[in-house]
C-alpha cells in the first residue's frame, strides 16, 4: 500500500513555525524524508526568500498546529511514609 504524500498545511498560529503531517513514522527512515524537506524548503523560499531557518522533528506529537508542548518538569519523587518498626 502506498502512503499519502507528505504534505505541510501552514504556519503556526505565532507565524514563527510550519508545521507537516508525517503519515507515519516509516517517512523519517526512507528517501520520502527528501519531499518533506524540499517542500519546508519551498515553503520558507516563497514565504521568507533569504531568511534561514531551522528544522526541527517533534517526537512528542503535536496534535495541534500552533501549539508549543510544555517541556516535562522532573519534580522530585514524593516522600515515601515511613515504616513502621516492628519489635
Amino acid at each position: 500500500m502506498t502512503e499519502p504524500p507528505v504534505v505541510i498545511f501552514g504556519q503556526s498560529a505565532d507565524g514563527d513555525r510550519w508545521w507537516a503531517l508525517l503519515p507515519s513514522a516509516e517517512v523519517l527512515r526512507a528517501s520520502r524524508f527528501d519531499d518533506l524537506l524540499t517542500r519546508v524548503e519551498r515553503a520558507m523560499a516563497g514565504q521568507a526568500p533569504g531568511r534561514p531557518f531551522a528544522f526541527m522533528l517533534d517526537h512528542r506529537g503535536i496534535r495541534e498546529p500552533g501549539v508549543t508542548p510544555r517541556p516535562r518538569r522532573r519534580g522530585r519523587r514524593p516522600t515515601r511514609p515511613s515504616q513502621p518498626s516492628t519489635g
